[in-house]
């Protein structure tokens, strides 16, 4: 079995050295065209190279192509865009404009119709200071007058509003007595007028007449009532003296009622806001009082002291005048009229002027 092994071992030794020139011849062939498959090689991986290279310049200058055709499109769109853009422009000016006149003409209105309104509210105001003697409600009309000018801002109502301004803080500044409670007063005196006791010494002697016979001829007492009344009011000097006729119980009624009547006479007065009758008749009333009344009692003086605070009442205080703020509102709304008469005329100017050159005008 060693022998065998010693041999084979030995067989290929042999072999081994008998191979080796043919081998090596091999491997010189095989590495000369192993050279000339790596030329190959290079020479297709530069004409791949290359070929992609060229693919790749022929690629980007057909973009370049195709990106300036959209170029071209886009500058054309986005002068068309400004084109149009230009037109919404002028569109807008002119939309402006009309939104200028617009404005122009509703603040025109405006002021046309709060200078209207206010007028109407000042002559109200005024009816109600002359007619009705009513501050209040003459001050509550030209509030609102003052409101609606106040509204509308307006270099042509600065003189308006001032004078408005200046018509209210004087009303508001004028002391009003209170004519009704006056008038109630004196209301309330006259129904009161058979408390005030006579002057004894003025008063007549009682007849002695049956009442039957009084009752029978009372036609005959009142003739004579009136008789006795109006030569009452004459009075008869003897020297310096003045006697005054005695009053018969006939002639207290009548007296009574002449004192109420005189009385209503100045609740009248005062309720017109007359000074010069209110006066008179409350003269004429003290007159009576002193001349046929007891000044001593307490119903007399309360009286002659009610006669007393009322005659130094104004019961008609100066008022200021409306008149000037009416005309201010008056001037405004010439003014007005006549800056439209004014923009007629121009108008009717420029066309005339325009049909002579020969020219028309072209519809937008």
């Amino acid at each position: 079995m060693s022998n065998q092994h010693s041999e084979q071992a030995s067989t290929q030794v042999h072999g081994t050295d008998q191979d080796t020139p043919a081998d090596a011849g091999s491997e010189s062939v095989s590495a000369s065209g192993s050279g000339w498959r790596g030329c190959w090689v290079l020479w297709v991986l530069v004409v791949v190279v290359a070929a992609a290279a060229l693919y790749g310049v022929w690629r980007v200058v057909q973009q370049q192509q195709v990106l300036g055709l959209q170029l071209d499109e886009l500058r054309a769109d986005v002068a068309q865009e400004d084109h149009m853009l230009q037109g919404l422009r002028d569109e807008q000016q002119a939309m402006q404009a009309d939104i200028g006149d617009l404005r122009t003409g509703l603040s025109k209105g405006a002021l046309v119709r709060a200078v209207t309104e206010a007028s109407f509210l000042v002559r109200i105001a005024h009816d109600h200071l002359v007619f009705a003697y009513d501050l209040p409600g003459a001050v509550n009309v030209l509030g609102a007058a003052e409101q609606v000018v106040g509204d509308v801002d307006d270099v042509r109502l600065v003189e308006v509003k001032r004078q408005l301004a200046d018509t209210l803080q004087v009303l508001r500044q004028v002391d009003v007595p209170d004519i009704s409670r006056l008038a109630l007063q004196l209301k309330r005196w006259a129904a009161r007028a058979q408390e005030l006791p006579l002057a004894q010494n003025k008063m007549a002697p009682v007849s002695a007449t049956p009442a039957t016979e009084q009752a029978g001829a009372r036609w005959q007492v009142l003739l004579y009532g009136f008789w006795a009344e109006l030569k009452s009011l004459v009075a008869v000097r003897q020297g310096e003296q003045v006697t005054v006729p005695l009053i018969t119980p006939e002639q207290q009624y009548f007296l009574y009622q002449n004192l109420r009547l005189e009385l209503g006479a100045a609740q009248i007065s005062l309720l017109h806001r007359d000074p010069r009758n209110l006066r008179a008749s409350l003269s004429a009333v003290r007159d009576w009082v002193n001349r046929y009344f007891d000044v001593r009692s307490a119903n007399t003086k309360a009286l002659l002291a009610e006669l007393d605070a009322l005659e130094k009442i104004d019961v008609a205080p100066a008022l200021p005048e409306l008149s000037s703020l009416q005309q201010a509102l008056h001037d405004v709304l010439a003014a007005v009229r006549d800056g439209d008469e004014g923009v007629q005329k121009i108008d009717a100017t420029d066309a005339g002027r325009v049909m002579e050159s020969g020219t028309a005008n072209t519809p937008l």
